[in-house]
């Protein structure tokens, strides 16, 4: 297949999704990035910043790479798969780059389509090739979410850990880190987990609830908790965006799982909450989403209880 050819699929593709999403999300979508494109014009007011904007949207096309499930069927499609990346992903850097040289009056952005090339040619391998079996150990044999992700993202988690512990001494780099970690984490919980692992807890739909955001809480705080105190000892007098985002942090681990009990099934993947749970996650960026968490924790609060009580009723 022509890159040309691929890339017109992959309109075909996004146009579905799109209808898939019904005007409402495809307009507050369409809102979300607007406000994110009109937050990144406004942030290049120097080569300093038009830099770590760089490097953040690096990473995030680097995420996109390797956790991406496409690399076999675009090896078998066509002979040119990094011209694929490539194209792929310099469609969604030019945005980004035309508004960075606009607000500059220079080229300077241009510069990580160099980066974006060497991504492009890294192969990645369609499982996991590091043994996970210690960072299992540390994980609660009840945690399904956490277990099942772990083998799903490989060491994506421990590498934006890592990242996160080394950049305490960048001011708010590491809160971006943990924030993409709760990015990645957000995908943990796409999977039902089965029938028999819910009735094994032997609690009411009320106290189930209680103890799996609880036990998600613990999971995420206890890797991010040393992070956060470095941030603290570093820079003390921003104690207030360390209590912020851990708030901001348990707000939204309660939104991923309520969204996931709001319409599981047994042993069966929904991601229908995904766009929603992304949205929630953008309020560190865009302050107009901070209150959309609270929102959708009352309402999938009530569909899980709904959804679950017919499961759990014998356990009161």
């Amino acid at each position: 297949m022509q890159p040309v050819n691929f890339l017109l699929v992959r309109k075909a593709q996004l146009f579905r999704e799109i209808k898939a999403l019904g005007f409402l999300y495809s307009a507050i979508v369409a809102g979300a990035t607007f406000l994110l494109l009109a937050f990144f014009l406004k942030s290049q007011v120097s080569i300093q910043n038009a830099g770590i904007s760089g490097v953040v949207l690096t990473f995030v096309i680097a995420m996109i790479h390797f956790s991406r499930k496409d690399h076999r069927f675009i090896e078998l499609v066509t002979e040119w798969p990094f011209l694929i990346y490539f194209i792929e992903y310099c469609t969604l850097a030019t945005p980004f780059v035309l508004l960075s040289c606009i607000a500059l009056g220079n080229p300077f952005f241009m510069l990580i389509l160099f980066p974006v090339a060497g991504i492009s040619f890294l192969k990645v391998a369609s499982r996991p090739v590091v043994n996970f079996n210690t960072s299992s150990k540390l994980i609660s044999e009840t945690n399904f979410e956490w277990k099942a992700g772990m083998r799903k993202t490989g060491g994506l988690l421990g590498i934006l850990w890592l990242a996160a512990m080394a950049l305490t001494v960048v001011p708010f780099a590491s809160i971006i880190a943990l924030w993409f970690m709760l990015l990645v984490i957000s995908s943990f919980y796409d999977e039902g987990e089965p029938r028999e692992m819910v009735e094994s807890y032997q609690l009411d739909a009320v106290k189930f609830l209680k103890v799996k955001i609880l036990s998600q809480l613990k999971a995420f705080f206890i890797p991010a908790l040393p992070v956060l105190l470095l941030f603290l000892y570093f820079f003390p007098e921003r104690w207030w965006v360390m209590i912020l985002f851990m708030v901001f942090s348990a707000l939204n681990i309660g939104v991923f799982v309520l969204s996931k009990y709001a319409v599981w099934r047994s042993a069966e993947i929904n991601r229908s909450g995904n766009i929603v749970n992304a949205m929630c996650l953008l309020g560190l960026f865009l302050p107009f989403f901070l209150p959309l968490p609270i929102a959708v924790i009352i309402k999938n609060y009530r569909r899980s209880l709904h959804n679950l009580k017919p499961l759990l009723h014998d356990y009161h």
